[in-house]
């Protein structure tokens, strides 16, 4: 019963389509204009209806002779039926004499005779031709294709980073920070970041200091490859300050000297998705400032060097950020 219903409802369709073609008006060929038709039957098709036989069959719809040889046509109708997983289906491309394709249709069925599809397929070809004598009709047309989304303007990044480097503070030392950069249309990301260095410690015969320091950093990334793994170099200068903190001293001191230096990073930003991305990065800062933590024991006027930052820097740094929008 199902199958009878559903093919009572394609009979009825195709019925509207044709008597929408009867009563609108047309905008038929032009007097001693025709199309020509190039129909193929796959293999296992050779029962279904023939190229004469849909000639034939557009020719009733329309009540006019539609086909005609290639030389000379308005246009040409490629057409071909084949088997389909349950029935058939007839593939349709409408093209000019040079080959650009004007549309594309397919039509399928379920039924086990391929000539219960004849009256679908006459139709279709009939609508298609009647309408060629204006502009191309939508029956052999796709949808159109969904409006592309607007180009984007503008590009922020924002996330959380840990921090390692080596010169800095004594020894190897750890930070947390965060960071947060736009890409402005056209241009290249800006970023800005802020450091927190955790304490790290340097000592000499029993005498000592506890050193931590904060920086905040201006830089220009350069993107060398558009991808989902997209290298990047880094340009910038950051400032802050370093405190280092006496112990083992006969008077407990605290001093602080600011920091200023460039930075040059590498870093591979790796796309998680549309929103997340991930940024390990390698680099080295030059400091221009390298003030110089020391003590001075008793009577002895000597000044033992605690702990001054390298010449050059050594960075190591692992961002996770979020896309803003």
């Amino acid at each position: 019963m199902a199958r009878c219903a559903a093919f009572e409802s394609r009979v009825q369709w195709r019925a509207l389509l044709l008597l929408a073609a009867i009563v609108l008006p047309s905008a038929a060929l032009a007097e001693g204009e025709h199309v020509a038709l190039d129909w193929a039957r796959a293999d296992g098709a050779e029962a279904c209806e023939d190229a004469a036989a849909l000639s034939r069959a557009v020719h009733g719809v329309l009540g006019r002779s539609a086909f005609g040889p290639r030389e000379g046509a308005r246009a040409i109708v490629h057409g071909r039926i084949e088997r389909a997983p349950k029935g058939w289906i007839a593939h349709f491309v409408l093209s000019d004499l040079d080959g650009r394709v004007l549309g594309t249709r397919d039509l399928d069925t379920e039924e086990a005779d391929c000539r219960r599809f004849d009256e679908s397929l006459a139709l279709v070809l009939a609508l298609a031709v009647d309408s060629l004598g204006a502009t191309p009709t939508d029956v052999l047309h796709d949808p159109p294709a969904p409006p592309s989304p607007p180009a984007r303007t503008w590009r922020a990044e924002v996330g959380a980073l840990a921090a390692g480097s080596y010169g800095l503070l004594p020894g190897f030392a750890g930070a947390v920070g965060v960071r947060a950069a736009v890409e402005p249309a056209g241009f290249w990301p800006i970023g800005v970041d802020a450091r927190f260095w955790l304490p790290s410690s340097a000592e000499d015969r029993g005498r000592g200091a506890s050193f931590s320091a904060w920086e905040v950093g201006l830089d220009l990334c350069a993107p060398i490859v558009r991808a989902v793994v997209e290298p990047r170099i880094c340009g910038g200068f950051q400032v802050g300050q370093l405190r280092g903190e006496g112990y083992g001293l006969p008077i407990a001191t605290a001093s602080s000297a600011w920091l200023a230096s460039f930075r040059l990073e590498a870093t591979p930003l790796i796309h998680l998705g549309e929103r997340f991305a991930l940024a390990p990065s390698v680099g080295v800062a030059i400091p221009v400032i390298r003030d110089r933590f020391y003590f001075t024991e008793g009577a002895d006027p000597t000044r033992r060097v605690l702990h001054q930052p390298l010449v050059a820097v050594f960075l190591f740094d692992l961002a996770v950020s979020v896309t803003i929008p």
